[in-house]
């Protein structure tokens, strides 16, 4: 991935779930950013891994329905999210 951004998906603030994806860029703007995504799942305690210059892999979490098995795939050149698999 680009080690001039950092990405951080979702997240939670107090009892409500937070469904925005934000870029932090280090080298330019030093400043955090909305990502506008397509896709987009809403999803908490979910984990991550870089599988390439573009792409980030987001697996497990939560959602109401309880703990999930789905993973999916972040494109940050087309700023989308997809089904893995």
């Amino acid at each position: 991935m680009n080690e001039t951004k950092i990405y951080l998906f979702g997240g939670i603030s107090g009892e409500l779930k937070t469904q925005s994806i934000q870029k932090l860029d280090l080298k330019h703007s030093k400043t955090w950013e909305v990502v506008d995504c397509k896709g987009q799942k809403s999803l908490s305690h979910l984990t991550s891994v870089t599988i390439s210059s573009t792409e980030i892999l987001l697996f497990g979490g939560k959602d109401d329905n309880g703990w999930q098995k789905q993973s999916y795939i972040f494109n940050a050149n087309r700023n989308s999210i997809m089904k893995s698999g």
